[in-house]
């Protein structure tokens, strides 16, 4: 959250077991994949989203987008059950969120285009970057001459994808109130 009862989400700790990333244009459509070193993508050791942000962000990722909202190409593990591709982590090290899946890409959205529409749950309103998204998918608009990796599913086959996701914390946590 962003008010002054709660960390800004911009605070908190982000690692992504991802090497690469895809770059968007301005109308958000995939353009080329690019190696994350050095960059302000490169979330593949625990860093705070902001500090990343300040250290190198030369704009043209990141401006049509108002932050992130970016697909990582997830690093390919023999077994993905064993070793979350995702960890998000409260700035106080006591709340951690873990994601696991079988799906080749993470996409990681700052928030930026959430308005002031919504009340949070303390009263405050919502606003950019108040909360972050993380969404497990397969490559973005892989069909569309990229040279992405795509999947097509026939008709009558049954296809699956799984995700999980654990939270650890130091202390209790009420999800609801």
């Amino acid at each position: 959250h962003a008010s002054a009862d709660h960390t800004p989400a911009f605070d908190h700790l982000l690692e992504i077991d991802a090497d690469k990333v895809i770059l968007a244009d301005d109308a958000f459509m995939p353009t080329e994949i690019i190696p994350v070193d050095g960059t302000v993508f490169d979330f593949r050791k625990q860093a705070p989203v902001r500090q990343l942000l300040a250290t190198h962000n030369n704009g043209r990722p990141l401006s049509a987008s108002r932050g992130y909202n970016h697909a990582f190409v997830l690093n390919q593990k023999k077994d993905r059950t064993e070793s979350p591709i995702l960890c998000f982590t409260s700035p106080k090290e006591d709340l951690v969120l873990q994601m696991y899946t079988d799906a080749p890409c993470a996409v990681f959205y700052s928030g930026g285009f959430i308005d002031h529409s919504y009340t949070l749950s303390d009263g405050s309103r919502s606003g950019p970057s108040c909360a972050f998204a993380f969404e497990m998918q397969d490559y973005p608009d892989a069909s569309g001459g990229h040279g992405f990796p795509f999947r097509i599913t026939k008709a009558g086959t049954v296809w699956k994808r799984w995700i999980r996701w654990n939270f650890l914390s130091s202390q209790p946590v009420t999800l609801l109130s």
